[in-house]
């Protein structure tokens, strides 16, 4: 009798887990080494595809914000210290990331105009993105029962689709969308980590690497709140059916903890960006209203058109945006769908006995639609607050939501094709498609970049390098001849910050140049310089007329 009731005790949930844990801690060094030199293997993958398609993309490191930072980075101590406690004392536009955005102030600092380090740290990160994708995928084609190799070839695909999106570009053309680079890739690590944990992969330390790369997002973006309020809501849920997983027993504390503290931080950090706000609400009226139905259309569309922007960039936005109050029952279908979807699938978990597999088919789905609703609230809110004259464009328009926005619905993809390639059973043929579809992925990228890009954004195809190089020459030219230098024009390095000019950027200039600190540059107008001083200008700065045929001076 005692043996038996020893052989039986032996069974429970809790000696099966004890028992795997000390299985693996007997192997776990050798475990690791594999497990970094596999990841280490997978990196090197993407950053060779990610260096192929992006190495000969154009920095344009003066544009808007990352101008900006250039000018502030080379300005008087005292401007810097202002600037540095304006980040920690003040929101901008509803993101409170102050130490980002100081760590994107320091690298400006150290680099400056250097285009070559800027374009290899945003294809590092691009890299670090697109392992972190493979890894998510693989770990949910897995869980399906789906063989090692076409979850590789799955994962490939789906995360190709991803990194090469036309408007993908525009992370390696311009520095600043490193926030929301830094951004995609935490939200990814949290939901790569809760699919780890409810397939039981030592769920202590994935619970808590959930929760703390879900509130470091928040250090990058404001969107942030949305993967905050997603890991939460799954936390809860786990909890709730903590009866279904058998290792919950024994880290229930852990994931209790790990939701606690992701709440409260979260609910400290959204104070922030609230109270510390520096620009305050206007009283505009929208040309379209009411708002609820814009926002409602917006959410019956959206998905469509963000599904459509990982193989098209350029849309009219515009077009889409007028016409989404008369799209608004979509709206509630969408939104009504995705709550049938996800009953559905918590009924089939109840159910099915391949409970990791609908376990996390739940995490993704689930993160999406919570991301999507905090998306729309999050939207509603600004369109309050600062009202648009044409409510929810922005959201059309250019890559800084758009490429963010494919990060919202990637879960719901991922489920939804490793659902339909386990439910297919041809797994050889939607292997080879998976690679055909990273194959198109990477080519259409580099047409998209060839042909479409210039077109869609002239401006970025100017050489900052190269625009910097002749303005440094220009004044050393006009300085030796005993000239000031001529005050160019700089919407074409700027875009987005309109009516900026050389003098604006005169500290990085006079850094640039080398010059003493007493020594002070003098300019002139340009309109001067090419007007009544044309042929002065002429024979003594050569580098001006080059610098005309480059960009718009004037």
């Amino acid at each position: 009798m005692r043996k038996l009731s020893r052989s039986t005790s032996c069974q429970t949930p809790r000696f099966r887990l004890t028992l795997a844990r000390v299985e693996v801690s007997g192997k776990g060094s050798g475990s690791r080494k594999r497990q970094l030199a596999q990841f280490i293997l997978i990196y090197g993958f993407w950053f060779a595809l990610v260096a192929l398609c992006y190495h000969r993309t154009p920095v344009t490191f003066f544009r808007a914000e990352s101008g900006w930072y250039q000018t502030l980075s080379r300005a008087s101590t005292a401007s810097q210290r202002d600037f540095v406690r304006d980040l920690f004392t003040k929101s901008h536009n509803g993101h409170y990331a102050p130490f980002v955005f100081w760590l994107e102030f320091e690298q400006t600092k150290l680099v400056g105009t250097r285009e070559a380090y800027w374009r290899w740290r945003a294809i590092l990160l691009i890299s670090l993105l697109g392992s972190i994708l493979f890894l998510l995928v693989r770990r949910a084609a897995v869980a399906s029962d789906l063989k090692t190799t076409t979850a590789c070839c799955l994962s490939t695909g789906l995360t190709s689709l991803t990194l090469f999106q036309p408007l993908m570009i525009e992370f390696v053309a311009w520095p600043f969308l490193m926030l929301q680079l830094g951004w995609m890739i935490l939200s990814m690590v949290a939901l790569w980590s809760l699919v780890s944990l409810v397939s039981g992969a030592n769920p202590q330390r994935f619970a808590w690497i959930a929760a703390l790369s879900a509130y470091g997002s928040l250090h990058f973006f404001g969107l942030g709140l949305l993967t905050a309020a997603a890991t939460a809501s799954i936390f809860a849920v786990i909890l709730f059916f903590r009866n279904r997983f058998e290792w919950l027993s024994l880290v229930r504390r852990h994931v209790l903890a790990a939701l606690a503290l992701l709440v409260f931080l979260t609910i400290c950090h959204a104070i922030c960006m609230l109270r510390l706000n520096s620009i305050p609400s206007v009283t505009v009226t929208p040309a379209f209203q009411p708002l609820t139905r814009a926002l409602m259309g917006f959410a019956g569309v959206y998905p469509v058109f963000i599904l459509n922007a990982f193989f098209v960039g350029i849309t009219v936005p515009l077009d889409a945006a007028i016409q989404l109050p008369s799209a608004w029952p979509f709206g509630p279908a969408v939104l009504l769908a995705g709550i049938f979807i996800i009953a559905a699938v918590v009924w089939q978990w109840k159910e099915s006995e391949r409970k990791d597999a609908i376990a996390v088919r739940f995490v993704l789905i689930t993160f999406s639609f919570i991301g999507y609703i905090a998306l729309l609230l999050l939207i509603a809110i600004r369109e309050i607050h600062e009202p648009s004259r044409i409510p929810l464009f922005g959201m059309f328009v250019g890559s800084r939501n758009v490429v963010p926005s494919t990060i919202v619905f990637f879960g719901a993809l991922v489920a939804a094709t490793v659902a339909l390639t386990a439910a297919g059973g041809k797994t050889a043929y939607l292997s080879i498609a998976s690679l055909l579809l990273s194959f198109c992925a990477i080519i259409s990228q580099h047409q998209f970049a060839r042909y479409v890009y210039p077109k869609f954004q002239p401006l970025a195809q100017v050489s900052h390098d190269h625009a910097w190089s002749l303005i440094k020459g220009m004044s050393r030219e006009a300085r030796a001849a005993g000239l000031p230098v001529p005050n160019v024009i700089m919407n074409d390095l700027t875009q987005e910050f309109h009516g900026w000019d050389l003098k604006l950027f005169e500290p990085v200039l006079h850094h640039d140049l080398k010059l003493a600190p007493e020594q002070r540059i003098e300019f002139v107008d340009i309109g001067e310089a090419l007007g009544s001083r044309d042929r002065e200008y002429a024979r003594s700065v050569p580098s001006l007329a080059e610098l005309s045929r480059t960009m718009r001076v004037r």
